[in-house]
């Protein structure tokens, strides 16, 4: 069905529906674990563009016209072998994922894009004593990745080929009990091959390495700290990305360099039967950091064209988290997130999100109603401040506060335990938009209130 926004109106076509299927094989043994894992899934999920408004006359979970079909396949195996004390991780996965963008059936080309993405992957990781106070993991993860474009009329990625090589190890050390310390290093290779007019055959390959530290003050003060200095690749779509996505159209940039960043972050905890409290900050600077970015061009079906840019930047930031058990039957949580991020010359980042407050409070009654077990009470609410610091081409977001609440318990008919909730999401039904809505740029809000209940049986199976 389609999602009611704050002010009781109707955001078109965002109705989606989805079929899943997942199994699992193991066995165990003195050799090793051993894991097979299936997984299918089919959702589809309905597109808010401008031609699809128009068309929407019934509101239902039924996809029939601008919506995106899609299917993944994943096969997958996850294994445990022991040597001695040598332990050893084998996994590998095989996906194919099939994307259908559909369009109208009065269009010449109900399918207007069709690919198929397969990618093999695998993952080879050792765990080896390296002494009595220090353990060594040494291990080689690769995956090759083929995009594959069918018959139909928009290939917003051409077909390509993606083969990535990483080797990497990692030592963790206790010289003292309070003291752990960590270090890696990593070698990552990658190969890009397009095949289209302007076909690609790039290599990229650098190295990255981390050291960090935990030291535990006392029994409920530690401190950590860590230093790392990696680099990324440009993927696929940033390198040649060139079509309509959703409500916009995005171009890559074949020219992208890979970027490379040092950061460092410093964390302090605070742990005790009644308070929790975490404070933790950061400092990310970026070389050749790749975004992608609105511009002041238009398409001839008027389409503002987003376009991957790349330049030296900044990213840095604080969390404080702090709970407390004000009482054995009542908890309060909360948290506050910041985040800046600005271009070497001092200009914004696109795309960065409101600085946020998070508080909620929990109300444990105890067995209050005989009939009625852990009931519980909860209220909170998320307050956003104004993002008044957008990227050029991009617009601000003005500050909201959104509040939830839920009551729940546990029941119990005929020896059958049934828990039940009754939860309310956006409560006061605020009219607001979060700064990285996709929908922002269309003039839809989020959602508006929310009612939901929720049942729950749990059956106990007894062999005998």
């Amino acid at each position: 069905m389609d999602y009611t926004q704050g002010n009781g109106t109707v955001a078109p076509n965002t109705r989606f529906n989805e079929y899943s299927l997942k199994t699992q094989l193991g066995l165990n043994s003195k050799l090793g674990l051993f894991r097979l894992y299936y997984d299918y899934n089919q959702p589809k999920y309905g597109l808010l563009v401008d031609a699809a408004v128009p068309l929407i006359t019934a509101n239902s979970r039924e996809n029939e016209v601008w919506y995106q079909n899609l299917n993944s396949h994943l096969l997958s195996t996850r294994n445990t072998l022991f040597f001695g004390p040598v332990k050893v991780d084998v996994n590998g996965a095989y996906q194919s994922n099939s994307r259908q963008l559909k369009t109208t059936p009065a269009s010449p080309f109900f399918t207007a894009a069709d690919m198929t993405l397969n990618t093999l992957s695998y993952e080879v990781k050792s765990y080896l004593p390296a002494g009595k106070l220090s353990d060594l993991i040494v291990g080689v993860q690769g995956a090759t990745v083929e995009n594959i474009n069918h018959e139909a009329p928009n290939q917003v990625i051409p077909d390509a080929k993606v083969n990535d090589l990483s080797l990497f190890s990692l030592i963790q050390s206790n010289p003292v009990d309070a003291l752990k310390i960590q270090a890696g290093a990593r070698y990552d290779f990658r190969n890009i091959t397009t095949f289209n007019d302007a076909a690609l055959n790039k290599h990229y390959g650098n190295i990255s390495a981390s050291t960090g530290a935990t030291y535990n003050v006392s029994d409920m003060i530690l401190v950590r700290t860590n230093f790392a200095s990696a680099y990324r690749t440009p993927n696929l779509a940033e390198l040649t990305q060139d079509g309509v996505h959703g409500t916009r159209y995005e171009q890559g940039n074949t020219e992208l360099q890979s970027q490379r960043n040092y950061e460092i972050d410093l964390s302090a905890h605070y742990h005790s039967d009644l308070i929790f409290l975490d404070v933790s900050v950061f400092n990310n600077r970026i070389n050749n950091y790749i975004y992608i970015a609105p511009t002041n061009e238009y398409t001839e079906n008027d389409l503002q064209i987003f376009r991957y840019s790349q330049s030296d930047a900044t990213i840095k930031g604080a969390e404080i988290t702090f709970n407390i058990q004000a009482a054995s039957q009542l908890q309060v949580e909360s948290s506050y997130s910041y985040l800046i991020g600005e271009r070497s010359t001092g200009d914004p980042l696109p795309y960065i999100p409101q600085n946020k407050i998070r508080l909620s409070a929990s109300y444990h009654p105890g067995n209050f109603f005989k009939s009625i077990k852990a009931p519980a009470l909860n209220i909170g609410g998320l307050y956003a401040f104004s993002q008044d610091r957008p990227a050029m081409f991009e617009t601000g977001t003005d500050h909201y506060l959104v509040l939830n609440a839920s009551i729940s318990g546990d029941l119990h008919i005929q020896q059958q335990p049934v828990s039940i909730a009754l939860k309310v999401n956006n409560l006061f039904d605020e009219l607001y938009v979060d700064h990285l809505s996709t929908l922002k740029e269309m003039g839809y809000y989020n959602m508006g209130r929310n009612i939901s209940i929720q049942l729950r049986i749990p059956f106990k199976t007894q062999i005998k």
